[in-house]
Order: C-alpha cells, then structure tokens, then sequence
C-alpha cells in the first residue's frame, strides 16, 4: 500500500504545538492554537473525542476533572453541559469544526484520536468527513497511540496520511512500546517519544522511509539533536522556543523562550 505524504506544502524541520502553546497558555484551546499560530507554528497537534451528544470535541482526557475542575467522562457528557465548563477557569473547550473554521488552511493540524476501542469508534467517519469537506487532507495528519483508529481511518479515506504514536510509558501495551503498530496500520509517519528517537530506532524510520514527529520536546538542545538525527518535526509545548532553537527567531513580547 501506497505511503501518503504528510504535510506536503509545509517546511522542514516542522514545528507543531502540543495542544497549542500549551507552555502558556490553557491546553487544547483557541487561546493556545492563536498563541502558537502567532508564534509561527506550521501545526497545531490536538485531541479529539465524541461526546455522549455525537460532536467532536477537542479535549485530551477520557475525564473532565483535571484541567475543568468537573467530574466526568467526556463520552458519558452532552455537547451542552461541555460548551458550559471552562478549562483552568478561562477557556471554552472546543469543537473540532470550530477549530478548522478559524484557521482553515493557515496552519496543518496534527489530529489525534482518544479512544481504547479495539475496532471503528464511529469518530473515524466523522474525522474523514470534516477534513475532506473542507479540503484539508494535505495539511492533516491523523494519529494515536490505538492501532485500530489509525487503519480505520486508513481504510476510509484514500488520501488523509495517519501516524502511530508510542512510548514506554506503562500505559501502552507493551507490544506496542516500540512502534509496532506501524504494521498494524500501515502508518505513513511515526510519532515516537523523543526519547525512544535515536541509535537503531532512527536508523529503521530513515531505511523504511516514513517521517518522524517527536514528542514532546520543550528543550532547545534536544530538538537540535532531533532533527540532526533525521526528525522532520518537533511536537513541542512551546513553539516559540523551537522556533528560536530551529529557525533563529527572536522571541515575540511575552514569548520569551523557557529555555
């Protein structure tokens, strides 16, 4: 099967804020995805979900508890009672459409889907049909750390690139820790923990030919290394500091790199 290009009209290295410019700003919110647009980020990476009401809400968690202060599942809660809670008290939590009507075209969007099912969760359909009626399939990527959503997206969709995501963390299934689903699915791209990127491991990705994202990378000197080790981008919780540590910009008023 065919590998899709990924982001095929964006630069290289890539810079894609972690849930917007999450370093300062409230985590998979328009006030982060405008902060890390202006900060020159080339994408945003967020999390989607289907609430209990059938939207797709950009959110991380499985529970809204700890960036809302309100218990409860995502899943199990109406699109009404989530557009009520505020994330750390200030920010709308948003819907997927609402992001791609703000930004349109202006940024690429790394989409990754939460869900455990082993098998279609039904949110693959209605991913495929957002970003195709917009026209966006070459400024997205989807991706997750479930195997089953990344084929079924890559069953659908003929066009739309999709990326395992993995780490060591002991919440991944151990045969998944290194990479494995990229079998599974057919993965055109690799997100790895940065961690995991180097010595054998770059060395496969570069000799099958698939780009690799990491994550998360909020030190200047690692995301040298990185990208000097062949990454074609940093997922990164401050697009200002990667935008000074791989592209030489001066930091903007109230950006100022953390490291």
């Amino acid at each position: 099967m065919a590998r899709r290009a990924v982001f095929p009209d964006a630069p290289r290295p890539l810079i894609l804020a972690h849930r917007g410019f999450s370093r300062l700003y409230p985590e998979n919110t328009m006030k982060a995805f405008e902060a890390a647009y202006d900060a020159g980020a080339h994408a945003i990476e967020l999390d989607v979900q289907v609430c209990s009401t059938g939207e797709v809400v950009v959110f991380h968690d499985y529970t809204t508890e700890r960036v809302t202060g309100s218990p409860g599942r995502v899943d199990e809660t109406g699109w009404r009672r989530l557009s009520e809670l505020r994330v750390h008290e200030t920010e709308a939590i948003p819907l997927l459409r609402e992001v791609f009507d703000r930004f349109g075209d202006r940024l690429c969007y790394d989409i990754e889907i939460k869900h455990k099912v082993h098998g279609p969760s039904g949110i693959e359909e209605a991913l495929v049909s957002m970003i195709s009626s917009r026209g966006l399939e070459r400024r997205c990527l989807v991706s997750s750390f479930n195997p089953y959503a990344v084929k079924e997206i890559r069953r659908i969709s003929e066009t739309i690139p999709v990326a395992i995501i993995y780490s060591h963390d002991s919440e991944v299934p151990r045969i998944l820790r290194s990479g494995f689903g990229r079998y599974m699915c057919q993965a055109d791209a690799l997100k790895p923990d940065h961690a995991q990127y180097h010595g054998m491991h770059a060395r496969i990705a570069r000799m099958q030919s698939r780009e690799v994202f990491v994550w998360t990378v909020d030190d200047a000197q690692v995301m040298k290394e990185c990208v000097a080790r062949g990454a074609a981008g940093v997922i990164t919780n401050d697009p200002a500091l990667a935008g000074g540590a791989l592209y030489n910009r001066p930091p903007q008023d109230g950006q100022s790199p953390s490291d």
